[in-house]
């Protein structure tokens, strides 16, 4: 049996090594002899951590020194010599434990890699589903999202939204979206839409868990449930919307005078989860189409449909549904920041550093939005930037410094709603971006890395943040090749789950959240909610009950925070309070 020595990747041919011992000022290197290796890692203590030892079935044989005892049960001769073909070892025998061990180290290796380096900042958005202290959070309106159950839930206005994959029911992490306005009114009010002569309304029901509404059409003439909505000329939109039928359409566009245009039925329909469908089709008027009607069944068709959540809104990029009554509603962009002060005291100072991005996104087919921003000040008052950008269909790594462009380099092609996982490192000397075990771009003649002193998260289109990790150090470009390769199972899964990225404030609030229910009599019922300590208030499920007053988002110790509110026998509401903690 014979044991080789290797140089790890990251340390072959790059390091010059110094030691207090005979091989002083060598570069190590894979050309070197096995004999001239196996000596460093015999005599070279400092040495050790830059190699990897392997053992081999051949029939050649090395000397106990230079075997690695740490891997044997147990040696009695000055020479171990290993017969692959012998298979009657006893069980603690060199033979049976050297098998085992390289077959379960191989597997391990397939299908792990083992980090070299720990993160500064570690946001594991989909397992920890909360924020840390400190960090900053802003949406100024209520948005809806994918619950951990497949359903669209609604969150409050500047709360965050961790979501799921409506089938699979993945985590996807914390989901990001620019502003955005559905232009068609009542889209929770599908009754109230204009129906064909042949159509019957059967009633409200669900799809995804929100609220949905079923139709029956009897014949294939005047078979349609159409919404009016006014469209500016010479703009791109896109409609969709869910349904339990595999086909939809078509739209009807047409000019002053309500005069017809033409139809539009280039739909694409994608199964979202069992028996639920989203269909969804963009479009650009002309310059002289102003209206348009917007069906949420099947044209021509005798069938039962169930429909939801149908929506206008500007661009290439469908987003998250708003929901509208009798006016077009706006929902605003959702933007995340970590400040100087803290950003300090949980990154510090970097000089060099690396990122590590797992992401799903959603783009349009031109311009561009920002992801990811490491801001600083520059000497004139702005801020210098090294950013992450979607860029058309690509992802672009692009690093400016007062006013100077440093860096710029792409992906190429990239697919929507797919995840990516992408790699970046900077330094005075070289920046690197990585895109799915890809180099998409180097550059060995940057000047200037800005030193950030903020981080910022944020969107004109659709970001799903998975994970985050800021590195201090510049990583090599062949560890950001294996971190972001699809076989690549990042060092943040974990035991712990979501534990394992908060800090301890953070672990207290989830452990000390509380809900509280309260049954409707169908009269005016009041809570003084009070406790001894500082604690957020949040309304968890209201749905049926008209709520007069409640708690602000934030109460302070000690003091009365009224909840009025009232509900028909048979309904509910459910409130949570969640002690705070001090970062």
């Amino acid at each position: 049996m014979a044991m080789v020595v290797r140089v790890k990747p990251e340390y072959n041919g790059k390091i010059a090594v110094q030691s207090s011992n005979s091989y002083n000022g060598i570069i190590l290197s894979n050309d070197l002899s096995q004999a001239t290796l196996v000596q460093i890692y015999n005599t070279e203590d400092e040495l050790r951590d830059f190699l990897y030892t392997e053992y081999t079935t051949v029939g050649d044989s090395y000397a106990p020194s230079q075997i690695d005892p740490s891997l044997i049960h147990a040696y009695a001769s000055e020479e171990i010599t290993h017969n692959p073909a012998k298979t009657d070892y006893p069980a603690n025998t060199v033979g049976k434990h050297l098998n085992e061990t390289i077959a379960r180290t191989g597997i391990l290796e397939r299908k792990y890699t083992r980090p070299l380096a720990f993160p500064v900042l570690n946001l594991a958005f989909a397992y920890a589903n909360s924020l840390d202290a400190g960090h900053s959070f802003q949406r100024n309106s209520q948005a809806t999202y994918i619950g951990k159950d497949g359903k669209v839930r609604i969150a409050k206005a500047n709360v965050p939204r961790f979501t799921y994959d409506s089938g699979s029911l993945e985590p996807l992490g914390l989901l990001l979206e620019g502003a955005r306005t559905n232009y068609l009114t009542n889209s929770v009010q599908l009754n109230l839409f204009s129906k064909g002569a042949n159509v019957v309304y059967s009633g409200k029901t669900t799809l995804l868990g929100f609220e949905a509404h079923t139709f029956t059409s009897t014949s294939v003439v005047d078979s349609w449930v159409t919404q009016y909505a006014p469209l500016t000329p010479n703009k791109v939109y896109i409609f969709s919307y869910f349904s339990s039928h595999p086909t939809a359409g078509p739209i009807f566009l047409r000019k002053a005078g309500d005069i017809p245009t033409r139809s539009v039925n280039n739909f694409v329909s994608t199964l979202v989860a069992t028996g639920v469908y989203k269909h969804k089709v963009v479009f650009t008027t002309t310059s002289e189409e102003t209206i348009g009607y917007f069906s949420v069944i099947p044209a021509n068709l005798v069938a039962v449909v169930t429909s939801s959540m149908p929506q206008l809104e500007d661009g290439e990029v469908d987003t998250s549904f708003i929901p509208t009554y009798s006016t077009p509603v706006t929902r605003a962009a959702d933007y995340f920041r970590i400040d100087e002060t803290l950003f300090q005291k949980q990154v510090g100072t970097l000089k060099d550093l690396s990122l590590l991005i797992e992401t799903s996104l959603a783009f349009a087919n031109s311009g561009e939005s920002n992801v990811l921003e490491l801001r600083a000040p520059d000497t004139s008052g702005g801020w210098n930037v090294s950013r992450v950008i979607v860029r058309e269909k690509t992802i672009t790594l692009n690093t400016i410094n007062d006013g100077v462009n440093q860096f710029s380099k792409s992906s190429g092609i990239l697919a929507q709603n797919t995840n990516h996982k992408i790699g970046v490192s900077l330094s005075s000397s070289e920046a690197n971006l990585v895109i799915n075990g890809v180099l998409a771009g180097t550059q060995s003649s940057v000047i200037n890395i800005p030193n950030p002193t903020r981080l910022l998260l944020l969107t004109e289109h659709v970001v799903r943040i998975k994970s985050l990790q800021v590195f201090d150090i510049k990583l090599s470009t062949e560890l950001l090749l294996s971190q972001t390769n699809s076989e690549s199972k990042a060092p943040h899964y974990s035991d712990f789950n979501g534990a394992a990225f908060l800090s301890v404030e953070a672990i207290l609030r989830k452990t000390g959240r509380q809900e509280f229910s309260v049954d409707g009599t169908g009269a005016s019922v009041t809570r003084n909610i009070r406790r001894g300590y500082d604690f957020t208030f949040e309304i968890v499920d209201s749905s049926g009950c008209t709520i007069t007053a409640q708690p602000a988002s934030s109460c302070t110790a000690g003091t009365d925070n009224a909840l009025t509110f009232t509900a028909p026998v048979g309904k509910t509401l459910t409130y949570a309070i969640t002690p705070v903690f001090e970062y």
